[in-house]
């Protein structure tokens, strides 16, 4: 269901280690990516998952977002120190920060617009 549920929607990507590594990393910036890393197993990351979707829909054009199964992207995992999951992270010009607020649409769209606008001051 996890992974369905991700593949409805054109605004969220679904990505590997090198994927994350050329676009996010590496890539340009002038748009943040959101990034939930997650497992399929994962009962936490499953109930999170309807709430990232959403986001995803009401932030696009502002935010990217990416989704990434921690079992295709062990280097990154252990580069982010990502211990336990769900764990979200935002990628922007300034930076990279994790997100550990309410895993709801509200809270991860709050969350992007402070980080983007902290940026701008």
């Amino acid at each position: 269901m996890f992974s369905l549920l991700l593949t409805q929607t054109s605004s969220l990507f679904t990505m590997g280690e090198a994927d994350l590594r050329q676009f996010v990393f590496n890539g340009e910036k002038s748009t943040p990516w959101f990034v939930m890393f997650g497992g399929a197993s994962c009962p936490a990351c499953q109930n999170a998952a309807p709430e990232f979707v959403k986001a995803s829909q009401d932030a696009s054009g502002f935010a990217r977002f990416a989704y990434s199964d921690v079992a295709s992207c062990p280097n990154i995992s252990r580069e982010l120190k990502i211990f336990a999951i769900p764990a979200f992270f935002l990628f922007t010009q300034e930076g990279r920060f994790q997100y550990t607020g309410s895993r709801t649409k509200g809270g991860m769209i709050a969350y992007i617009a402070e980080k983007i606008s902290e940026g701008l001051e």
